[in-house]
């Protein structure tokens, strides 16, 4: 038997869902050690632990630690194919979307998304227009995110009409009521003041990123965002075309959003539905890089960038060791000063 002072570990698992059945405070056969050694850790060991440390005199428990098991590109949507002119399959993680038809010409051809709204359908009343429905709860698990997104918007002068909207509206799923006491993000190409702008509401309170440049989205032009949200650096960053163009401390967790309207083309508000099309969409549970968001703006939508080759030549400006400075190096240093300039 142990002695007074000998401390005997066991480790559980919060919740594990095993053939449909949820069991909750699973024992680890192997966590009796102070600590839990996940070897070969997948997607499905993420989750919450913890750890009951026993003596002779008594036990505790200690506080609940998430394991957090990121494996980078999670989501993707091509818009490629859908066999029902509906369905928009994720051909990365099998979170299928919706393409909400309510003008009846939306469509799903040669690698688009293309929405047939023009500017007076609002979203609201979003059963009259088009948008696509991502699947619920996409967000909410991640402690990192990058965003990147593929879309041409056709310039309709309707403001505030939205690239996508993700979180929760004041009426909860399926309403666009408004957003004023919810948390959710948005990209919209033409604001009221008609600027671009990025916005994030966390129980209400509004934080609007300052972008450098700033003026009314391209118009009729394939234009890349990425949107990197880390809670574990605490920032959130915002790419134009693979440049980074915004940066401010992230204003919620990822965990605090009720991602029950998670949205492209469609607002928390009642604001115009999008007007414009979708060439693709990517989900990563991971921040990426300047250097890999630049990598894959050049390499394009129906494309992966492969990471640049080190060699060994030193070259005056090359950020990224691959012996050329190009694009990539120039955008690793604004991303670099834009970070820096916020953090003084």
């Amino acid at each position: 038997s142990a002695a007074a002072g000998e401390l005997s570990y066991q480790w559980y698992r919060e919740k594990v869902v095993m053939m449909g059945f949820v069991l909750n405070d699973v024992p680890l056969p192997e966590g009796v050690d102070s600590v839990l050694n996940v070897a070969g850790a997948t997607i499905d060991d993420e989750g919450y632990y913890y750890c009951v440390v026993t003596n002779a005199n008594g036990s505790t428990t200690s506080p609940l630690i998430f394991l957090d098991v990121q494996v980078g590109l999670i989501h993707r949507w091509t818009f490629d194919e859908s066999a029902d002119g509906v369905t928009i399959p994720d051909v990365v993680g099998g979170a299928d979307a919706t393409l909400m038809n309510g003008t009846g010409n939306a469509v799903i051809a040669d690698g688009q998304a293309t929405l047939a709204n023009d500017g007076s359908q609002n979203s609201s009343n979003a059963a009259a227009g088009d948008y696509i429905d991502l699947p619920n709860g996409i967000l909410s698990p991640l402690t990192q995110m990058t965003l990147e997104c593929w879309t041409t918007w056709d310039g309709t002068d309707a403001v505030w009409q939205r690239v996508y909207d993700m979180g929760t509206s004041n009426g909860g799923e399926g309403l666009s009521n408004g957003g004023d006491a919810t948390t959710w993000f948005m990209f919209c190409p033409i604001s009221g003041s008609r600027v671009v702008q990025m916005e994030y509401r966390r129980l209400g309170v509004a934080s609007n990123m300052p972008i450098s440049d700033n003026g009314i989205f391209p118009a009729n032009e394939e234009v890349l965002i990425t949107q990197v949200h880390d809670d574990i650096a605490g920032i959130v960053k915002l790419y134009i075309n693979g440049t980074i163009v915004g940066a401010y401390p992230a204003h919620a967790k990822l965990n605090e959003f009720i991602d029950n309207n998670v949205w492209l083309g469609r607002s928390q508000w009642g604001d115009p539905l999008y007007t414009g099309s979708y060439n693709e969409l990517r989900i990563y549970d991971t921040a990426l890089s300047a250097a890999e968001i630049a990598a894959n703006y050049l390499a394009g939508p129906d494309a992966i960038a492969e990471p640049a080759a080190p060699c060994d030549v030193k070259v005056i400006g090359d950020r990224n060791n691959d012996c050329v400075v190009d694009f990539v190096d120039a955008a690793i240093t604004a991303d670099q000063w834009l970070v820096q300039s916020l953090q003084d």
